[in-house]
């Protein structure tokens, strides 16, 4: 597949997705990328870390697939149990309007 087709593919399957669902899926998808190579790169396996964190496996499952809205608070906790830091991802930005759409 060269360039052209990808980008073709990806606005295929992009066309009925709202930028704010959008940003929201890459947003969580890398936050459980980080999860789980952090939980990985300590040793344990999904339910090693369940137990780790007082949770369930098919939680921790959710997490590291994105399929969670995380809280501020269960973010917080992650990155105080994975020895993670948390950044404040926004910005102010002047040109930026309500809709999200510069």
């Amino acid at each position: 597949m060269n360039t052209s087709e990808f980008k073709d593919f990806i606005s295929d399957i992009t066309e009925e997705v709202s930028d704010l669902d959008f940003i929201n899926a890459i947003i969580r998808g890398e936050i459980a990328s980080v999860i789980s190579v952090k939980r990985q790169e300590m040793g344990m396996s999904q339910k090693e870390f369940a137990e780790f964190m007082g949770r369930s496996q098919s939680l921790i499952s959710r997490w590291e697939t994105g399929k969670v809205n995380f809280t501020m608070d269960t973010l917080v906790e992650i990155a105080q149990c994975l020895s993670i830091i948390v950044k404040n991802p926004l910005f102010l930005d002047a040109e930026a309007t309500c809709d999200g759409v510069m």
